[in-house]
């Protein structure tokens, strides 16, 4: 037995000691051993594991895991024999690796902080573009701009003598020096009739009339006397021309299929619509933006 090639095992940077081909693979079936547990023996350049040497144990590699150390605990070393040269072999060594991790960990969350930052500071560059659609119907927005225009009736409410009310009023004889005064009933429902035609009220004006009373008699003043008194009240009424909006319609219609044509276009080659504004005159404007290429 003391022939048989003997390997140094270790576990965890921790030396098992020194056994034979036997002894390992006893300690194997017992779970004592497993095949990720290193190993060296006399003459290998270098440590490997016991699966490396499974041909030698003459046993099967299982597949299992090796059992849970919770701490490895050096077993204790076999004393070779005196007729037999202690094996000598490379020192397994257990350096710190807690010490990179922490600095590979810090390095990691440094550049992801960078990146962040950067991403945060970076100002993209655009470039814009600007198209007008002008409304097809120029003649139709012309006439929205413009004044108000207008058509105007005139009426005349007659006066009436005061002391002959079913008379009009005259300018000689005893009626000339009577008042005058304007048909209150007739004013009232002439304005109402035309409001229900749709006119409106624009302005006012009263008829002034003279009349001269010269009775030819020596107890009055001798001469032409005069008496100013109104004649008639002149009222004048206006009426909004109406606009033919149906043209508003189709013009704004043939717009809108441009504009969302235009846009679909610029859509494909990646511009991005940013406002769109209604200028007084009807005209839109729209505003795409895409990155600076």
């Amino acid at each position: 037995m003391s022939s048989l090639k003997k390997y140094k095992l270790a576990r965890a940077g921790v030396e098992l000691g020194v056994f034979d081909v036997v002894a390992i693979a006893e300690g194997l079936k017992s779970g004592r051993f497993a095949w990720s547990d290193d190993c060296w023996g006399d003459g290998d350049a270098q440590w490997g594991k016991l699966s490396d040497i499974a041909h030698a144990l003459k046993a099967p590699v299982s597949s299992a895991p090796a059992p849970a150390v919770s701490r490895p605990v050096a077993a204790p070393q076999v004393q070779p024999a005196a007729s037999t040269p202690a094996v000598a072999g490379p020192s397994v060594s257990s350096k710190p690796t807690s010490g990179w991790v922490a600095y590979a960990i810090f390095f990691c969350l440094l550049g992801l902080l960078v990146a962040v930052l950067f991403g945060l500071f970076r100002q993209t560059k655009w470039e814009y573009q600007h198209k007008t659609f002008v409304f097809p119907d120029r003649e139709y927005i012309d006439q929205l701009q413009a004044p108000s225009r207008w058509e105007y009736t005139y009426v005349s409410v007659p006066a009436r003598s005061a002391r002959y009310t079913t008379l009009k009023a005259d300018r000689e004889g005893h009626d000339a020096m009577s008042a005058a005064q304007i048909d209150r009933e007739r004013l009232k429902s002439l304005t109402e009739e035309m409001t229900k035609g749709g006119w409106e009220l624009a302005g006012t004006a009263m008829e002034i009339e003279t009349a001269f009373p010269n009775f030819g008699k020596d107890e009055y003043v001798t001469g032409l006397r005069e008496n100013v008194r109104p004649q008639a009240l002149l009222m004048v009424f206006r009426k909004a021309i109406p606009l033919e909006h149906g043209r508003m319609g189709i013009g704004r219609a043939k717009q809108d299929d441009m504009v969302h044509a235009y846009c679909a276009r610029m859509g494909d080659e990646g511009w991005e619509l940013v406002s769109s504004v209604l200028e007084p005159s009807s005209n839109i404007v729209l505003t795409f933006k895409r990155p600076k290429r």
